[in-house]
């Protein structure tokens, strides 16, 4: 059993906390920022400036599945992709996951997917959740 606190999750600069990596990939990451919170892709070749499109899908214990899909543009400042996910969906979700599956597709071509069953790293996305709820609610 893995133990954790809110505060392993915060960042200094309330009441942002720090990104989170999804699956530990430094690719896809969730960041909560002024009660707001997105999904992050980290851009991994310069040459990558353009938008693309994600999925994100998660399913839970008893087979129900959310499931957002969305453009995303691009952010030369950080070199990222990012997408404001508290309109489609409810940060809960990711509570109790049985399995997170996201994908990227550049409108270059380019793929990205990840499937995270992890149980460890399913429960660190449910305490990430507890933090932001706790830290960037207030």
């Amino acid at each position: 059993m893995l133990s954790f606190s809110a505060a392993d999750f915060f960042h200094f600069h309330y009441p942002e906390l720090a990104a989170f990596d999804l699956s530990g990939s430094e690719t896809f990451f969730l960041k909560g920022n002024e009660g707001y919170f997105y999904l992050i892709i980290k851009n991994r070749k310069s040459g990558d400036e353009n938008a693309g499109f994600f999925r994100l899908g998660i399913t839970k214990e008893n087979g129900e599945e959310t499931i957002v899909e969305k453009g995303v543009s691009y952010n030369s400042e950080d070199n990222t992709y990012s997408y404001r996910l508290w309109d489609d969906m409810a940060i809960e979700d990711f509570c109790f996951a049985k399995k997170v599956n996201v994908e990227f597709r550049s409108t270059d071509g380019k793929i990205i997917s990840e499937e995270i069953t992890d149980s460890e790293q399913l429960e660190k996305i449910s305490l990430w959740v507890a933090a932001f709820c706790y830290f960037g609610l207030r």
